[in-house]
């Protein structure tokens, strides 16, 4: 699969989005569901401000520039998409939920405490319900990597004597190619709640 299709299939999805109303939907207001679990403004809100933390935790830039670089209702719900598919494929493939979420939980806490510009994103958010969603979060990327790992080291068996760069460019193709594969066997339903009033 190339990057056609993948743009492609992300573009629709960018188009469903919008005509789904994301926008309009109160803060606990299904959005979306994966497999019957719902998906929430609040969730959308969750993933922008990881992007606002690790923009204020990177330095790289302020102001405007930075809320710019913070994606869309719509970007943030994709990601969400991806990475919960990925984590329900781990789960499929009977993975287990790592215990080093926990730990990497507590190492944030660590670093966040001297990062004012970080501790305001969480309360903006809510201290409480951010650090519950960022432990599920945790999990899910742990459970994706996982997944990822099985194809690095897929990648390898198929060309033993590639490099570094043709592995990982490899590996990313076969990933997005499982996602692709993946988001299509989920059902995902996507609500429009201009509609539904």
């Amino acid at each position: 699969m190339n990057g056609k299709l993948t743009h492609s299939i992300s573009a629709f999805l960018a188009i469903v989005f919008l005509l789904a109303g994301c926008a309009a939907a109160g803060k606990n207001d299904p959005i979306a569901s994966i497999n019957g679990e719902n998906i929430t403004a609040r969730d959308v809100a969750f993933y922008q401000s990881l992007y606002r933390i690790e923009l204020a935790v990177n330095h790289k830039q302020e102001g405007k520039a930075q809320a710019e670089k913070v994606p869309d209702n719509n970007a943030a719900l994709t990601q969400l998409i991806r990475l919960r598919s990925m984590a329900l494929l781990a789960r499929e493939k009977g993975y287990e939920e790592d215990q080093k979420a926990g730990s990497k939980l507590n190492e944030e806490k660590k670093q966040y405490r001297v990062n004012q510009a970080v501790l305001q994103i969480i309360k903006a958010y809510g201290e409480e319900e951010f650090w519950k969603k960022e432990q599920i979060h945790q999990k899910e990327l742990l459970l994706a990597a996982q997944v990822k790992e099985d194809i690095v080291k897929q990648a390898i068996k198929e060309k033993p004597g590639a490099g570094q760069q043709e592995i990982a460019y490899l590996a990313n193709q076969n990933y997005e190619e499982l996602l692709v594969s993946q988001v299509s066997s989920l059902k995902i339903t996507f609500f429009n709640k201009e509609k539904s009033k």
